[in-house]
């Protein structure tokens, strides 16, 4: 039964939510805090384009130019994660060769980046945490290679706690380096959802593909789609090496990248997310000439972010 007193309560309490504004929607109209992009500078060859000032770029915001707040160029240490597939899929007889491209990888990179690495099989495994002493990223390739791989693939819950462990990383540039074929069989996590966290973050993927070329074809093709597209949307690469030469190329080529990138922090526009909160994100470059002749460069940064969390799981 109802009192007075408690009718009054409910009474006011509907006339307080006719003037309230639901949480959501306050958050959406908040400012939204600054963003940093990492970007990749190309010509129509894929050489580096270095030098660049910060004159030269233009960030768009759902196509309106957004304030560039800060600027970075140059070889600045970076937070690099290393995802190698220890599962029963994976390349057996390219394992040698594997190890000496990631030596010289981790060799390559820039003398104060930090490394962890994370093998998987049915789980993913923090075989070594973040450090920045080469040795010990060097000492855990020795472990992971002294096991035989076994079991299913988890490939995106792997790649999911990878990236939240890049996000504990000391540097603005955070990066991944998911050694795999492609094929997940057993993660807890949909590719939909590793997609959206891969969107949240500031991490970029690249992905290099070990394919088995005796697998069926269709399932070839698809862990590469997979690779590619994870790459693509973070501002990253996906190489498929088919030989040695390859392999230790795309190592080459990715510790020389991450020496020789631009980080732009810029302010996004609250009104240019869509309703789901996303911000499509892209890097516009002007002006540049060799030879009094207009250059032919690419910028490559990730596809956009999130501005609001993604839907909780049941």
């Amino acid at each position: 039964m109802f009192t007075r007193r408690r009718v009054k309560a409910c009474v006011a309490a509907a006339a307080l939510s006719l003037f309230t504004v639901p949480a959501f929607v306050c958050a959406r109209q908040q400012a939204v805090p600054p963003r940093n992009l990492t970007v990749t500078v190309t010509d129509k060859k894929g050489g580096l384009i270095t030098g660049l000032t910060r004159e030269a770029f233009t960030v768009l915001d759902g196509g309106r130019p957004s304030e560039v707040v800060s600027f970075a160029a140059g070889d600045a240490p970076a937070t690099v994660g290393l995802l190698l597939d220890a599962s029963g899929s994976a390349n057996v007889a390219r394992r040698g060769l594997v190890k000496t491209a990631l030596t010289r990888f981790v060799k390559g990179c820039n003398p104060s980046d930090e490394f962890f690495l994370i093998a998987f099989n049915n789980a993913p495994q923090l075989v070594q945490g973040l450090t920045g002493d080469p040795a010990d990223v060097l000492a855990a390739l020795e472990r992971y290679m002294a096991v035989r791989p076994w079991g299913q693939t988890a490939l995106f819950d792997s790649l999911y706690v990878g990236l939240n462990q890049a996000e504990h990383g000391r540097y603005v540039r955070r990066a991944v380096v998911l050694l795999t074929d492609g094929q997940d069989n057993v993660s807890r996590y949909t590719f939909r959802e590793l997609r959206r966290q891969l969107l949240e973050s500031g991490v970029t993927v690249y992905a290099v593909g070990i394919l088995d070329p005796n697998i069926d074809s269709a399932l070839g093709y698809g862990g590469r789609a997979v690779l590619e597209d994870l790459a693509a949307a973070s501002g990253g690469r996906a190489f498929f090496p088919e030989s040695e030469r390859d392999l230790n190329a795309a190592f080459e080529d990715l510790a020389a990248e991450l020496r020789n990138q631009y980080v732009i922090g810029f302010t996004p526009s609250a009104g240019a997310a869509k309703k789901d909160g996303w911000h499509e994100v892209r890097v516009r470059l002007g002006g540049l000439q060799t030879g009094g002749k207009k250059l032919k460069v690419v910028a490559r940064t990730r596809a956009g972010f999130y501005d609001v969390p993604p839907p909780r799981r049941d």
